[in-house]
């Protein structure tokens, strides 16, 4: 069983956001990184809810100079931001002290249709989700391109991606499933879990914590698959966000769970993409 033990809005209200997309958290540093979409920019934020924005600027690029509309954001090794630009179908990365984006080096006969969003492993190998060509893409360092996997009977219209342990997961909304690749095997993998209220209908974003377990967000419902016991709860919807309102003197009720991050297991920071607000939230497991 999973309980909200507390809710608290870091940010919201103030009309600082436009359509925050994507969040990722930045342990080294205690800085949450979010892709400010209809803003055209990258933003940081603490948890007391001081923000900033880093530059927009791109160089080196004959086709653009800014950022477009940037979708989804990972921080990778040494603090590197890299950021999916839905508008210029690219990838941009930058370190954290530059003041200038450049986008990654890409095999010129691949066509992005939408690239929705981005994840980098250890080696500094970029994935992300093609969206409209129902492509799940690996791009190395020298900029040679891999389709992982391909298909709407594959992955229809999926969302969100997380790389952790050799494997990226990735939600597979079409298909109203969470599924992984082994990237050792190349070898696809749904996941089944046991249902204990709830199913997934069309899954949106996805985090795991440390321990493997998986925070998966469809558009007004939160679900926390346990990776021992397979078990997938209900975290939240509609009612249960109704009564954390009247409790913790909440304003807003849902309206699209965009884009969700954890500091560690329990420990949840999620977007409302509409409303432009961020939430910490914390459960309690029994």
């Amino acid at each position: 069983m999973v309980e909200i033990v507390s809710v608290k809005m870091i940010s919201g209200g103030n009309v600082f956001f436009s359509y925050p997309s994507g969040i990722h958290l930045n342990n080294a540093n205690n800085t949450f990184y979010i892709a400010d979409m209809h803003n055209h920019r990258v933003c940081w934020m603490k948890e007391d809810g001081s923000t900033d924005v880093l530059s927009n600027i791109v160089a080196g690029d004959d086709s653009c100079s800014s950022l477009g509309r940037p979708l989804a954001v990972w921080v990778a090794d040494q603090g590197k931001l890299f950021a999916a630009d839905a508008e210029h179908k690219k990838i941009f990365c930058k370190y954290q002290q530059e003041d200038v984006w450049r986008s990654i080096k890409v095999d010129l006969n691949y066509y992005f249709n939408f690239p929705g969003g981005v994840a980098v492993d250890e080696n500094g190998n970029v994935y992300t989700n093609d969206f409209l060509n129902n492509r799940l893409v690996k791009i190395a360092l020298d900029g040679e391109i891999t389709v992982l996997w391909e298909g709407k009977k594959n992955i229809d219209k999926f969302y969100g991606i997380f790389y952790q342990n050799n494997k990226l997961y990735y939600t597979d909304t079409g298909n109203a499933r969470i599924c992984y690749v082994d990237l050792k095997s190349g070898q696809m993998h749904i996941l089944q879990p046991q249902i204990e209220e709830k199913k997934l209908t069309a899954p949106i974003a996805l985090t795991l914590d440390k321990e493997d377990n998986i925070y998966i967000c469809e558009q007004r419902s939160m679900y926390y698959l346990d990776n021992k016991s397979n078990i997938l709860s209900l975290v939240a919807d509609r009612n249960i966000w109704k009564e954390q309102m009247t409790k913790y003197l909440i304003n807003d009720r849902i309206c699209h769970m965009g884009a969700i991050t954890v500091r560690c297991k329990g420990e949840i920071y999620w977007v409302d993409t509409i409303k432009g607000c961020i939430y910490k939230m914390v459960l309690k497991f029994s």
